[in-house]
């Protein structure tokens, strides 16, 4: 907050007071806008990891790192305050869209290191009424995203060239999920279709990952991903993927 000077002083006094007080400042309104579906960001991984990115939008034509496909409008301010339920509702409503953007199905896109990514207002925007969520695709670069390409389309044939392929960095760099054309340690080679005709839970599925992989890879190093929620089910996403230690 800053302190505003106000007193009456002697007539030569006066330009000296005008200078400390200054005009009064006016309020800046907020805006409140939701994104535009196909506006491009410049994102850095640690600003993917924020719950809100109140940085401006940059051309499509231009260098960018992430791709706004859907944006949620919701009718009650009380949203942000269930996140449990968002972390749910993202998945579920968000990656169709990725889905379309990317003219690929959930098993392919589950090999890609094609990954959401989603942006709720600021605190600010969020007091001033703004009830958005935006979903963004992005492509995964283990200490980084790397940029976009101006079409995004994946296609439906496995295996996936390692620009975009999915593969994880070492224990190190905390397994962090990387195009398999960036350094890596383990390269996902297997999707196991979950049984369940509903979400087993969240324990069940890693429990049902780890010891599938185990199995699939007849006891070669390796790390697993499983289905971690419900929105992620409901989307379509119910493989587990098996990685394996790789040399290349």
């Amino acid at each position: 907050m800053k302190l505003r000077i106000a007193a009456a002083l002697l007539a030569a006094l006066t330009p000296l007071t005008a200078l400390a007080a200054g005009p009064a400042e006016a309020e800046v309104e907020v805006d409140i806008t939701a994104p535009a579906v196909g506006s491009c960001h410049a994102l850095s991984l640690e600003e993917g990891g924020e719950w809100s990115d109140p940085d401006e939008s940059v051309p499509c034509t231009g260098p960018h790192t992430s791709r706004t496909v859907k944006v949620l409008t919701f009718d009650d301010p009380s949203v942000w305050t269930d996140v449990e339920s968002l972390f749910d509702l993202a998945p579920r409503r968000c990656l169709p869209a990725i889905g379309r953007a990317l003219k690929a199905e959930p098993k392919v896109i589950s090999r890609s290191a094609y990954e959401l990514y989603w942006f709720v207002p600021t605190e600010e925007q969020q007091a001033a009424g703004a009830l958005w969520l935006r979903c963004d695709v992005v492509l995964r670069g283990g200490d980084r995203f790397l940029r976009l390409g101006r079409r995004l389309t994946l296609g439906d044939d496995l295996p996936l060239p390692d620009a975009v392929a999915r593969c994880r960095a070492d224990e190190a760099s905390g397994f962090r999920p990387t195009a398999c054309s960036r350094p890596h340690a383990y390269r996902a080679t297997a999707l196991i279709p979950y049984p369940q005709a509903e979400f087993p839970g969240t324990e069940a599925s890693i429990a049902f990952a780890q010891r599938k992989c185990q199995r699939r890879m007849d006891g070669a190093a390796h790390y697993w991903e499983a289905t971690i929620n419900q929105g992620y089910w409901d989307a379509g996403y119910r493989w587990v993927v098996c990685s394996v230690l790789t040399e290349d």
